[in-house]
């Protein structure tokens, strides 16, 4: 999760690029995206390396460009959840 006050010498593009390149992998909510679009489609074609896990909230769409990732390997397929205890639920299931 993202909150944190941007840094004077690099805009918010960057400095989510450097975060991600930091990453073992990116969970990326696009429920009502606002700004993720821009940032995904910096990052996730840049960063081979790292997997990324869309979430969207159960009542949401996805936004329409990002059919444009899903043909890529490091992009795993989007997880639906109806809160935020169903997701952790699906996650903790996920580990075992």
């Amino acid at each position: 999760m993202f909150d944190f006050q941007k840094p004077a010498s690099r805009n918010l593009t960057e400095t989510v690029m450097t975060l991600a390149n930091m990453s073992k992998f990116v969970i990326a909510d696009i429920s009502s995206p606002r700004s993720i679009g821009h940032e995904l489609s910096a990052v996730i074609p840049r960063l081979q390396s790292v997997n990324f896990y869309p979430i969207i909230k159960h009542s949401e769409t996805e936004y329409g460009m990002f059919e444009e990732f899903k043909h890529l390997p490091w992009v795993k397929p989007i997880t639906e959840y109806d809160s935020i205890e169903d997701l952790v639920s699906l996650i903790l299931e996920d580990e075992t």
